[in-house]
Order: C-alpha cells, then sequence, then structure tokens
C-alpha cells in the first residue's frame, strides 16, 4: 500500500497488526532509517520479523546512541595521533 504518496521500497515489509503503525514501518523503510524507536508495543512486536532496520524501545535507542558515542570518543584521541605523524 502507498501511504501519503510514499511508493512501496521494500516489498516484503510486514504488516503491523495496528494499521494506524504500518505508516511508520513504511516510512522508516523509504528514508532508508537505520532505526524506528517506538513505544507502541505492536510495532515492537516486528523486531523478530525481517525489516531494512532496526526495531528499538527508546531505552535500546538510548544504550546504542551511548555505545555509539563512547567508541567515537576513544576512536578520536586514536585518529588524531595517527594524522599528526603522517
Amino acid at each position: 500500500p502507498i501511504h501519503y504518496g510514499l511508493k512501496p521500497v521494500w516489498r516484503r515489509m510486514p504488516r503491523c497488526r495496528d494499521a494506524d503503525d504500518q505508516k511508520f514501518l513504511e516510512l522508516a523503510a523509504a528514508c532508508s532509517a537505520e532505526a524506528l524507536v517506538s513505544k507502541d508495543r505492536a510495532l515492537l512486536d516486528l523486531r523478530r520479523r525481517r525489516v531494512p532496520f532496526a526495531i528499538l524501545s527508546p531505552l535500546e535507542a538510548a544504550a546504542r546512541w551511548e555505545k555509539r558515542q563512547l567508541i567515537a570518543e576513544i576512536k578520536a584521541p586514536l585518529n588524531s595521533s595517527i594524522g599528526s605523524t603522517i
């Protein structure tokens, strides 16, 4: 189905049991989102299904963000020291 003028971008998009939430799945796929963050149980239940992005709770998204920030902080000094020796 096409919601709000979006063309289907992923043929195997699972159907959300709450039809009102389907547009969020399709939007995340249309914009090549890395993740869809939601507190909605109907969307979170789709995590086990195959979709082209992660479906995360707000807590999971925050944990992922913190992990990325920590990795970036660790890499930053390494990258600057490598650049200064060249």
